[in-house]
């Protein structure tokens, strides 16, 4: 099973428009499932994904996000005073050990890693969440 969408893969947020590869029974459950909960997105919104999706132009959105994403990768690891930097294997996420406040004027985003059940070395002794 492959799961999708744009807001992830092409960074279009707020598209909510995803898709699903796998057997075809499997994906047809999911279609009804997910149709019975939201609906679906609007025909506007597929009308978009479509021209998005057509390869020339999601071959020069992928390839943008990538020069993007590998020109910034480790930036904020490498900023003074934000403590130990952890490299991960993700496209723009460093896991930052003694965050101080000053991160915040570099206008650093940072969720706990613990939304994440993140627990580089095994630090964390106690059960996972």
């Amino acid at each position: 099973m492959r799961f999708d969408g744009l807001t992830k893969s092409f960074r279009y947020p707020g598209w909510r428009i995803g898709w699903t590869l796998g057997p075809p029974d499997i994906v047809e459950s999911l279609a009804r499932t997910a149709s019975a909960l939201d609906g679906g997105p609007s025909r506007v919104a597929q009308r978009a994904a479509l021209e998005a999706l057509e390869p020339a132009k999601a071959d020069q959105e992928t390839t943008a996000v990538r020069d993007v994403f590998a020109k910034t990768k480790h930036d904020v690891g490498r900023a003074r005073g934000f403590g130990r930097a952890l490299r991960t294997q993700t496209s723009r996420h460093v896991l930052l050990l003694g965050l101080p406040r000053k991160a915040l004027d570099h206008r650093v985003m940072t969720v706990p890693g613990q939304f994440f059940d993140v627990n580089p070395g095994k630090l964390r002794k106690s059960p996972s969440p």
